[in-house]
């Protein structure tokens, strides 16, 4: 890979992640800030609450899930968008890929929590389902691994969406299941958006 190339926007939202959910996990005045609480944004303009949930998480099983899936596909994700987009500009749809994903990803808790004091969230779930959906659209028959066993992306990401639809459904184990679904529609979409080709190059792939 070239210097160009190198997946710098990847290293340094999981700097920043580690060392902000690190410093969360003792600081729980830090981690009540940063939370997402639906709330919170509406009834004291807390905006910012909306990305800041991203770059902490609940324990270290929760930040090193996230980030492993960071890492894994998002320098691929970073180093494509580059090669695709240029330096500049591959850059910026990466990060509107990841911080778009954080976003979108709670749309569906603002609205169903917007007068609940008592929700909050927090993780970069939907962000980094954003990422591997965007490889998911890019990379369809490339394999990937579900619990160390090989499944052709695209599989995996049908199986995915229809877990986190279930589970979401049941609404028993405190997981932001909404957030996964949401993370991923928002990564398929502005894949194709930034590049319609991939729409078309997907069912190529899929079903030549």
């Amino acid at each position: 890979m070239g210097q160009e190339l190198t997946p710098i926007i990847t290293y340094v939202i999981l700097g920043i992640t580690v060392l902000t959910s690190y410093k969360a996990f003792e600081d729980h005045e830090l981690k009540r800030k940063f939370l997402f609480t639906p709330y919170l944004v509406k009834h004291q303009g807390e905006w910012y609450r909306l990305f800041s949930h991203g770059i902490i998480h609940a324990d270290w099983t929760h930040l090193l899930i996230n980030m492993f899936v960071l890492y894994s596909f998002g320098t691929l994700i970073e180093s494509t968008f580059i090669r695709e987009y240029g330096l500049l500009t591959g850059r910026i749809n990466y990060l509107l890929l990841y911080l778009g994903g954080i976003v979108v990803s709670t749309i569906h808790s603002y609205i169903k929590h917007q007068d609940d004091l008592g929700y909050s969230a927090l993780g970069a779930s939907g962000a980094t389902s954003a990422v591997l959906y965007s490889f998911v659209v890019m990379y369809p028959t490339e394999e990937v691994y579900l619990y160390f066993i090989p499944i052709t992306a695209w599989i995996f990401g049908v199986i995915y969406l229809m877990y986190s639809h279930y589970m979401a459904q049941k609404g028993n184990d405190n997981i932001g299941h909404d957030a996964h679904i949401g993370g991923a529609i928002y990564g398929v979409a502005i894949t194709i958006l930034f590049n319609p080709d991939y729409f078309f190059s997907f069912f190529e792939k899929v079903f030549p």
